[in-house]
This record gives C-alpha cells, structure tokens and sequence, in this order.
C-alpha cells in the first residue's frame, strides 16, 4: 500500500501534487484523522499530526512551505501544504527480521519522497535502542506521543526525550547510567520536568529507593499512571507519594514486587486514602502483603473506586478475608 502512494519527485513537483493527504495505517481501533474538539487540557491535537504539512491544526497565517529538517538528505525542496502525503504508524523497533525489512523500506521511501512524505509515528516501541540510531533519524520525535524504551543509554533517552513536544506516556526499562548524582541523570530529570501532558511514566526496573522525591519534583501534579514495579521504594517513598500532589490524580498504580509491608502498612493506608477519590486499578502483587496488614487496608480499598478488574494482589493467603474483599470489589 505504501510502495503504492504517488509521491513528488524533483522532475514534477512543479505539475502536480498528490491527491491523497494521509494515510493511517494504525491498528488501534479508536484512531481517527480528524479532532472532534481542541480540549483545553492539552494543547496537542490527538489525531491530525500537528507537524504534517496538512495538518487541520495549521492556521492560514502558516507560511506556504516547510522544510523537514531530520531528514539526512541533502537534495530536499520546499513544497506546498497540498503536497504533502502524511502517513501515520505505530512502530516497535524489536530486531525481528520482517520489522528490519520493513524499516529499510521506509527508509527507502522516505529518501524517495524528497520531503512530499511525512511519516507521523505516535506509538513508538525501541528495543535495543543502539542498533536503532539511523531509523531514529528519519522521524520526527514531536509526533511521538507513546514512547517505549528498553534497553538503551540514559543520554540517548535524554536526546530523544528532549524533542518530544507532547509526550503522553513515557516507558523505560533497562536504561544505563552511572549514578543519579551524574550529570546524564540531572539533564534526564530536566526532560521530565517539561513534560506538561505526561500522563503515564512507567520506571518499572529501576532502582530509586530513597529517591523517589527527586521524580515527583518535577513530574506534572495531574499524571494518572505510575509503575514503579521492582523499584525498591522504600517506607519512606511511599509516604511522599501519598503526600504528593500526584496521589489526588492518580488513577492506575503498580507497585508489585517491592517488600514495601515489609516494616509496616501505614504509610501505604495513609496512600490509599489519599487516592481514594481517583484510584481505579492497583497492582501489589508480591509485596509481603499480610492478613494483619490487609484486615487493616480493608476500611481504606473499600472507599476506593477500584473495581474487580482494577485491584491484584496475587500471592496472598488471605484465610478468612475473601468475604470482605469480595463485598469490596463488588461493591
């Protein structure tokens, strides 16, 4: 489909342009090209690519020509709004051989283009983010709405991270640095801190214990999902956080696989009655969770809006707590 589209050359730019202005190639159902409204809350609009030549956010004061400066290619022109093909994917960087195959004709089509295609990802996964240095080239990270990163250096999160415009979830597992005194680690915190539309931050894997304070300073105050799954958090991280201006927003929270009832459950009930207006899925599976510990969290979920799909915690012996936790997720 895509080797298909009839793009500008250098030869006949001048004659004509492309009939067709976009192509959306996304697999999520909820995908539209067209915005029903401009919220207030962000600034982004969720579907047309603000950075397209045909973007339904350009205003008509727009200059008439545009030129796409992260393309490595030399022999670009300017061209009009109208002649513009925008095409919209989902990517996932996972170093199997069909997506390699796939990559390279992008590449290919892209160089062809001679700047009349626009490639919008907005769900971008990276899998070993090294190998991956000269595809990253060809996008614009301002479209990137969704961002994976697993397994890469913090420095080129950092580089990537800081051209994004409107980041909306940011995941990262497996990242490389040397200490959070660095200054790689100070200029990643700088990142964040201008991430306005973060939504989701995923840190699942990364060991902040005691430095839990240092990522709520500067995430924004109105963020919904936090996973801080095998992060170590201590009894007193959990305490900031449920002090936090985050813990009134949030709406899913996993802390799975950290001991943190290992000393004592109040600081996370003191958590809990702080999300209870806005909390709807919680993940503590492995968390040493006891009877005694549960009995005394029960007052505290059964206020929350948790549901029977929102609430896990696997690998608990409960005994003579199912009716209670039944009635609560029935509820």
């Amino acid at each position: 489909m895509i080797d298909g589209l009839q793009l500008l050359s250098v030869q006949n730019s001048s004659s004509w342009g492309p009939k067709l202005q976009l192509l959306d190639l996304r697999q999520d159902h909820e995908c539209k090209i067209i915005c029903s409204e401009i919220t207030i809350r962000f600034p982004s609009c969720c579907h047309s690519c603000a950075y397209s030549q045909n973007s339904t956010l350009r205003t008509e004061e727009a200059q008439p020509t545009v030129r796409y400066p992260r393309f490595d290619n030399s022999e670009s022109e300017p061209h009009s709004a109208l002649e513009t093909v925008e095409l919209q994917v989902d990517l996932s960087f996972n170093g199997t051989l069909r997506t390699q195959q796939f990559l390279s004709f992008l590449q290919r089509k892209l160089r062809q283009s001679f700047g009349s295609l626009h490639l919008c990802c907005r769900d971008l996964e990276i899998f070993n983010m090294p190998a991956y240095r000269r595809m990253l080239q060809f996008l614009n990270p301002q479209c990137i709405n969704h961002l994976y990163v697993n397994l890469a250096h913090l420095r080129e999160v950092n580089n990537l991270v800081a051209q994004t415009a409107h980041l909306y979830s940011l995941c990262l597992s497996n990242i490389q640095f040397t200490c959070f005194a660095g200054r790689r680690f100070h200029t990643f915190l700088n990142c964040l801190g201008k991430l306005d539309s973060l939504q989701e931050l995923d840190l699942c894997n990364l060991y902040l214990r005691d430095r839990l304070h240092i990522f709520l300073r500067v995430l924004p105050p109105q963020m919904e999902t936090l996973n801080l799954s095998l992060c170590g958090p201590s009894n007193k991280d959990v305490t900031i956080l449920s002090q936090s201006s985050q813990a009134t927003h949030l709406r899913q929270l996993d802390l799975s696989h950290n001991h943190i009832f290992s000393e004592a459950y109040e600081p996370f009930q003191a958590l809990l009655e702080r999300a209870l207006g806005t909390l709807q899925h919680l993940e503590i599976n492995d968390c040493l969770l006891t009877d005694s510990a549960l009995s005394a969290l029960l007052p505290a979920l059964s206020h929350c809006s948790i549901g029977k799909s929102g609430f896990s915690a696997r690998s608990l012996v409960f005994r003579g707590l199912f009716p209670q936790i039944e009635e609560i997720l029935l509820s």
